[in-house]
């Protein structure tokens, strides 16, 4: 009987927009891939001000994503730091060999993060479109 891996999605939707079915089924071309089954949970990260105009259009594929809010307030780099630390919450609440995050997004700035995870057990996957960071870039 294999073991259960659990994984979580953190999707930095102002970096990286596009269409929440599309997403997820790019996701779970990922993880089933590296055997991952359990799906803990799957956060589309963004500003309301700037966002919701995109997201209403897409309202029936958001209920499997819970959106979080993250208001600038004239604040930079306010979505990159709360992914990082859900993602370190998640990686940490897990404790299970070959826990994984997904990370939808083209922000170079997560690199440092990420190899952090990966050096604590963790696999990573990151979902990128064409114009991402070489240092994301597998």
């Amino acid at each position: 009987l294999m073991a259960d891996i659990r994984y979580a999605v953190f999707w930095d939707y102002e970096n990286q927009p596009g269409h929440p079915a599309h997403a997820s089924q790019a996701v779970a071309d990922a993880v089933n891939s590296l055997g991952a089954n359990v799906c803990e949970e799957r956060r589309l990260y963004s500003d309301p001000h700037i966002s919701n105009v995109a997201l209403s259009r897409h309202a029936n594929d958001l209920t499997c994503w819970t959106q979080i809010e993250c208001p600038h307030h004239k604040k930079k780099e306010v979505v990159d730091k709360r992914i990082i630390a859900d993602m370190f919450l998640f990686a940490l609440t897990a404790r299970a060999p070959g826990t994984c995050v997904v990370l939808i997004s083209s922000d170079g700035d997560y690199v440092y993060s990420l190899g952090k995870l990966r050096e604590h057990g963790c696999r990573i996957v990151v979902l990128v479109d064409h114009q991402s960071s070489e240092q994301l870039r597998p």
